[in-house]
């Protein structure tokens, strides 16, 4: 048996498969000698980065033959290297296969590991995997996988790989009664962005039931589940000049050679229909823009209907999606090539178009419902994108319209002001986007008046009133401000923000020498 294990050794650049299917035709027979010279492996080697090939194959063996005695043997391994599977790329990268496959069912084990904050971190992040296997093959219930999740999450806080793990695992076990407990990881930011993306994505996957990610399974055959280790002879090539948006670059490319001269009212359609342009794709092509193929993709993993019980369209209200369909063609990230020459100018104007349907919308929600507070909105309509994020990018456009828009822009902030408790940092969002609206249009009087109203009116967030209002005074009346300014903090009782402002003055002055 020994001599039929140490074919394995055979350091070639192919798959050594005569001698994987010898060792299958004595399966049972020869897992002790196996376990053995897996445990050999290890006190030889160690961590050491020469430790030979044979360890990959053993320990895939092992799990393709559902080896539960070596489970406690890799599991010391895990426990006691520093750098777990350095070069042995293949088993790392399967390892939450591996371990479920070889499953002795000691599920402290796997937690003290997972607990252990001395293993290495990535092999935190893969042992944390085997909960998506363990709660899809029902072998944990919901109510324990929920309650260990957010339990690593709190032990680990602010590690962002750790969290990314919890989230993924969410995401594929459809676990949607943590979905706030997501939004305030990502609120924290103590979420790795690059396994997932942000919330929206999040929300994205986890109402994707047709999701063809790759989940955590039994080791099966290792040829197949692993064509691209790099001593496998099946190890596929992959366009790396063109990438995912190889061929959509191309086509791109193909239509705008098409169209590149300008095309007469009455020219036939560069489509391709047979009919003039206005009476085909003119009116399109105002509406669109020239890569919009980049943009319709980037929106189309909107969550799609679905007979799942827990379908998007029966998890959230008709009239929350409507609201949320509008502010993800507006907020969601367009994966446009760098090498596109973007339009930013006609993509906000577009996306001002559906900022502006979804307004309306938003109020009549929150009158109807009398939320008071942000958190409030957020938590009972918000999907993808929260209430803060449409009012930051809604104003931003509306500022880079110009002189005209100033009082729509107050009208946008009048709206937060008198509908939610903005008693604190963020209500300095507000103030920032309308002082500065105020400035670039030179209407200082009208902001001047603005501000003091508040300041009497709606005494909240007072420090950052006082900033924006003393700012409007500089640019209004020139050094003869100070003594308005002086004469404002005079009247403040509060002693600890006349104190700040008085400080805020001297920042003030100092900045105009």
């Amino acid at each position: 048996m020994k001599e039929i294990i140490k074919k394995l050794y055979d350091n070639t650049d192919k798959y050594n498969e005569s001698a994987v299917n010898e060792i299958r035709k004595y399966k049972g027979e020869i897992n002790d000698y196996l376990i053995e010279e897996l445990e050999e492996l290890i006190n030889e080697y160690g961590n050491n980065e020469d430790i030979p090939i044979a360890f990959d194959y053993i320990v895939f063996i092992l799990a393709e033959f559902r080896e539960k005695r070596s489970f406690q043997v890799i599991m010391d391994y895990v426990e006691k290297q520093d750098n777990l599977f350095k070069n042995v790329i293949g088993v790392f990268d399967k390892l939450p296969s591996i371990i479920v496959s070889v499953f002795d069912g000691d599920y402290e084990r796997i937690n003290k590991c997972i607990k252990n904050k001395n293993i290495n971190h990535s092999t935190r992040e893969q042992l944390i995997n085997v909960y998506e296997y363990f709660y899809n093959e029902g072998m944990v219930s919901k109510e324990e996988v929920i309650s260990y999740l957010k339990k690593i999450s709190n032990m680990f806080n602010d590690d962002e790989g750790m969290n990314a793990r919890v989230v993924s695992i969410i995401c594929e076990c459809h676990i949607f009664e943590m979905m706030d407990f997501v939004r305030g990881l990502f609120e924290r930011g103590v979420v790795d962005k690059r396994y997932i993306g942000g919330y929206d994505d999040f929300v994205d996957i986890i109402f994707d039931f047709d999701d063809k990610k790759e989940k955590v399974t039994l080791i099966t055959d290792i040829k197949i589940q692993f064509p691209w280790w790099a001593y496998f002879e099946v190890c596929p090539t992959t366009n790396k000049s063109t990438g995912e948006y190889g061929s959509d670059i191309q086509n791109f490319l193909k239509k705008t050679d098409v169209v590149s001269n300008k095309v007469g009212r009455n020219d036939p359609c560069p489509c391709g229909s047979g009919k003039k342009y206005k009476k085909c794709c003119m009116e399109k092509m105002d509406n669109s823009l020239p890569y919009q193929d980049f943009i319709d993709k980037s929106l189309s993993r909107y969550p799609k209907e679905s007979d799942n019980e827990n379908s998007f369209y029966k998890y959230f209200k008709q009239e929350y999606i409507e609201i949320d369909k509008l502010l993800y063609k507006a907020l969601k990230n367009k994966i446009i090539p760098l090498n596109i020459e973007r339009n930013i100018n006609k993509e906000n104007n577009i996306d001002y178009e559906y900022l502006n349907e979804a307004f309306p919308l938003i109020k009549e929600v929150v009158y109807n419902n009398n939320f008071k507070t942000i958190r409030d909105y957020d938590e009972n309509v918000s999907i993808h994108f929260g209430i803060l994020a449409f009012f930051i990018k809604y104003s931003e456009i509306i500022m880079n319209k110009g002189e005209k828009y100033v009082d729509e822009l107050k009208k946008l902030v009048d709206f937060f002001y008198d509908n939610f408790d903005l008693n604190d940092d963020n209500e300095s969002i507000f103030l920032d986007r309308l002082n500065t609206c105020y400035v670039f249009t030179g209407k200082l009087d009208d902001g001047i008046e603005y501000f003091e109203d508040r300041l009497i009116n709606n005494p909240n967030c007072k420090y950052y009133l006082y900033l924006y209002l003393f700012d409007e005074y500089f640019l209004a009346l020139g050094n003869s401000a100070v003594s308005k300014i002086n004469e404002k903090i005079n009247e403040e009782k509060d002693t600890k923000l006349k104190s700040d402002l008085e400080n805020l003055l001297i920042d003030f002055l100092d900045n105009r020498r």
